[in-house]
Formats: structure tokens, sequence, C-alpha cells
């Protein structure tokens, strides 16, 4: 078959043309990466002027504890480090709860500058905390007009170490059962408590935790980032400001999520079964048992672990909740009275000063405890008393 001329000179057209094209296209997708490149930096260096270093450390002569702050790894510590986010000019710094609680002093680093800090308050329900600083500051964060939505691309950023800022840009991978949102990525060194983005540098949740497998995975790995929504976060932050702190419901219960499997291998999906339970506890004086399996909160359906803790939390102390549960194969259901975790009410000691002075603030602790301690006798004999009134009155 013979070429014709004109044949060859379409052909050599055409590879002209398609060289061309493809060129031009190369051209466009590196100047737009290029662009995006620039784009992404501008944000964190705009963003990183609205996050800070966030040290909480123990005084001198105490002891080390355990915290197992959101990790698998449960190693004594007298420091911590993680990030803030700065709320007004005034000072105030929004952190999480779980990275300041239990501490005695606090530290931020802000403009390469490391200045005291003293805690506001703590709502331990939702996990943050605020803590305020003499110095005022002119970078307040700016909130973000739109809530988290699902497939938002968004940029996850904290600083531990001073001026060094961990990015990490992900996707809002959507909404969990106890309102936090989940974003795709890895939770590095100092994010927590720092903040997720928007690519308009807008605040749109804080860092309160790293979804992780469970213990029993035996996996350190982090798959995502759990959040609390920008405006909830600053609403509990003025909340705190003004009121002081919020205290969480405490049921006394440690717990873990499991799979229901029916002797022919079909899976019925995932349950709460009590691992540990803690003495002179709501749950004990219930009569809760390690291996009860959880099935509804309040005649809520419970699902997960995580799920239960934070309804445990958001029900507060003084709440009367009532718990389905299954063991062996009887159905059971009890009404508890929930109360204050033991040592978190709100009084703070601080140790510091002459011997007399720590023994007095121990003393007062001690006694604090002693309430606390009599407060949920008092709603255990409450409950025992309804019930015994209760049946009375049924007819016989």
């Amino acid at each position: 078959m013979r070429i014709t001329d004109q044949a060859k000179k379409t052909a050599r057209f055409a590879a002209v043309f398609f060289s061309v094209y493809i060129l031009l296209i190369s051209v466009v997708v590196s100047q737009s990466l290029e662009a995006l490149d620039s784009e992404i930096s501008t944000i964190i260096s705009n963003v990183s002027q609205s996050v800070v270093t966030v040290e909480a450390r123990l005084g001198e002569g105490s002891a080390p504890f355990y915290r197992g702050q959101n990790s698998n790894y449960y190693n004594p510590v007298k420091s911590v480090l993680g990030s803030g986010i700065i709320v007004d000019s005034s000072g105030h710094i929004l952190t999480i709860q779980s990275l300041v609680d239990g501490f005695d002093y606090y530290h931020v680093d802000i403009d390469g500058r490391k200045v005291s800090a003293e805690l506001v308050g703590i709502d331990r329900r939702l996990n943050l905390a605020v803590l305020k600083i003499t110095d005022k500051h002119n970078h307040p964060v700016e909130l973000s007009p739109y809530p988290p939505l699902m497939g938002r691309m968004a940029l996850s950023y904290g600083r531990s170490i001073g001026l060094t800022g961990y990015p990490t840009l992900g996707v809002i991978a959507g909404q969990q059962a106890d309102g936090t949102f989940l974003m795709s990525g890895t939770v590095l060194p100092g994010l927590l408590g720092g903040g997720v983005f928007d690519l308009s540098g807008r605040l749109i949740g804080i860092i309160s935790a790293g979804s992780v497998s469970g213990p029993e995975t035996n996996s350190p790995v982090w798959g995502g980032i759990i959040m609390v929504p920008a405006g909830e976060a600053f609403l509990a932050a003025q909340k705190i400001i003004s009121s002081g702190s919020r205290d969480a419901g405490y049921l006394g219960v440690r717990t873990t999520s499991i799979e229901l499997v029916t002797d022919d291998g079909t899976i019925l999906g995932e349950a709460v079964v009590v691992a540990d339970l803690a003495m002179e506890s709501p749950a004990a004086f219930a009569g809760l048992s390690i291996g009860d399996i959880i099935t509804s909160f309040s005649r809520k359906k419970i699902t997960s672990n995580r799920q239960l803790q934070q309804m445990i939390l958001n029900a507060g102390p003084d709440s009367i909740v009532t718990i389905d549960f299954l063991r062996g194969q009887n159905n059971y259901s009890v009404r508890i009275a929930l109360s204050i975790m033991p040592g978190q009410s709100n009084f703070t000691a601080n140790v510091s000063g002459s011997s007399d002075s720590k023994q007095d603030i121990l003393a007062a602790f001690e006694i604090q405890q002693r309430i606390d301690s009599m407060k949920n006798e008092m709603r255990r004999m409450q409950l025992e008393l309804d019930r015994l009134i209760n049946r009375f009155r049924q007819p016989r």
C-alpha cells in the first residue's frame, strides 16, 4: 500500500500538534502544581501565627504519673507538649483537657517567646481546656463560617517545639456518632490541641484525639484526626472563661468493643463489653459486672466503645440514666446515678508553698474526696429508696 505525500504531511502535522499539545498540558499542570504549592505554603504561614506550643509540667517533688494520652503506650511523665489555638487578643488559649489536666505549671511558646500561663478551666465533656497568658496577641484565629463537610479538603496544623509546625493535608471523612468529625491523615507529634483549617486559612475544628485501632490489635498506627467543630469548641471556651470548669459524668467502667457472632459464624454487629470497673463507683453500686454487654444507654442503642464513653461524659454528674445490658442469655435494665470522677472536682490543689500549707491543701483535698464519696453513696441510697417506694405502690 503506497502512502501519498499528503498522508505523510498529515502525519507529520499530527505528530507536531500532539507534541505541542502535550507540552502545553505539561506547562499548565506544572504551573497549577506550583500555584497550589505556593498557596498551601501561604496558608500554613498564616495559620501558624494562630497556633502555639503548650507545655504542661508537674511541680518539684511530684512523682511522674501515667497518662496514656491518646496512645497505646503508657509511660510515666512529668511534662507533655502539645498545641493550642489563640482564641482572642486577651491572651486566652484553647487546647485539650488531656494535655493539661493534672499538671501544676503551664507555659506557652508564642512568637519564639516562652511565657507562663494559668489554667482558666476545663470542659471534661468535650475534652477542652482554656489557658490564659498575660501577653496580648494580635493573631486570634478566624472561624470558618461553614460547618465541616464530608469530602472537603482541609489542613491540620499543630506545633510542639516552638516554631516547628506539623501540617497535614487531608479530607474530612465524616461525622461520628458522638458529634465529632474524623479527618483522614496522620496524627503527627504536637497536633493534639491544634486546629483543622479550610483552604482559606479559617478554623474548622480543634484536634481532640487521634483515631487508632484498639490496644487489642497491638497497632500504634494512627488512622485519622478526631476534631470538635470550631463553633462548638469556641462556645465551650466562652463558657469556661465566664463560668469556669464543667464536670463530666462518671460511671466507673472501662469497656471495649467486640463483635457479636452466632454459632454459625454470622456477625450480628458490634457491642460493648465491661472489661473492668472501679470499686465504689456508680457501676459497682448498681450491680454491673465484668463481662456484661451494654446494649443501650438512656434507651439509645450502643454500637461502639467511644460512643458509650462520650454519652457518659455528656450526661454529666448527678444524671440518672438507664443502662440495658446482657449477662449470659438474660437481659437486664438498671437505673444508675452518675457521679463526678474521683479527683476531678472543681477543687484544684496548688502544692507550692510552705510545708504547713501543703498539708492543709492535701487535707482539704482529702475532705473534698470524702464529700464526693458521700454524695455518691447518697445517690445510691436515693435510687434504692425510689425502687422500694415504687415496689410498695404496685398493686398486689
